[in-house]
């Protein structure tokens, strides 16, 4: 994973996958090969025993849950995150999920992004993204959502269009995750 991505996203971006998920079995394998890619490279600082007996790290984004802003929030050697606590953070996320899935707009939005990604390379994916992210922020939000952080509302449009696009194409998720994360972090 990057130098540069914060292991706290990268975390978020993953529960976020993660829930709802199970249905799709093709989805849920690719999951399981990214979890096992992601705790050992994502950054998070691990000593010997901050590794529990189920194999999972200790993880806590505390101050990260305050407006979501990792860019202000450097995780310093020694740091933990509440995995718990990215969970609740992204369990937020999959409910603002819920209302855009539900408008027309990101439906013709989500599709367009979905056949951009399938006809172009893996280093033009992060542009695609963008791209419907804006359209949807510049247009495409319901009075509710528009009253949300910005930050927030770019973090749950990127997610979900991630997460639609692996149900779809589940052999896309870790190069996708990868761009997400890429994207997340420039705006962040």
């Amino acid at each position: 994973m990057d130098q540069e991505t914060d292991p706290r996203t990268a975390l978020l971006l993953f529960c976020f996958l993660e829930d709802g998920s199970s249905d799709n079995k093709d989805l849920q394998e690719e999951l399981t090969t990214l979890k096992s890619c992601l705790t050992p490279s994502c950054g998070i600082p691990a000593e010997e025993d901050d590794v529990q007996s189920d194999g999972h790290i200790c993880c806590n984004p505390r101050q990260y849950l305050d407006e979501l802003q990792p860019q202000a929030l450097p995780l310093q050697r020694g740091d933990i995150i509440d995995e718990e606590a990215v969970r609740i953070v992204a369990g937020e996320l999959v409910q603002i999920a819920d209302q855009l899935e539900r408008t027309v707009i990101f439906q013709a939005t989500f599709w367009n992004l979905f056949r951009n990604l399938q006809n172009r390379p893996e280093e033009n994916w992060k542009f695609c993204l963008s791209r419907e992210v804006e359209k949807m922020l510049h247009g495409g939000l319901t009075q509710s959502l528009d009253q949300l952080p910005k930050e927030r509302l770019m973090l749950a449009l990127t997610f979900t269009f991630v997460k639609g696009v692996c149900q779809h194409a589940p052999n896309m998720l870790q190069r996708l995750f990868r761009t997400a994360l890429q994207y997340v972090h420039n705006f962040s």
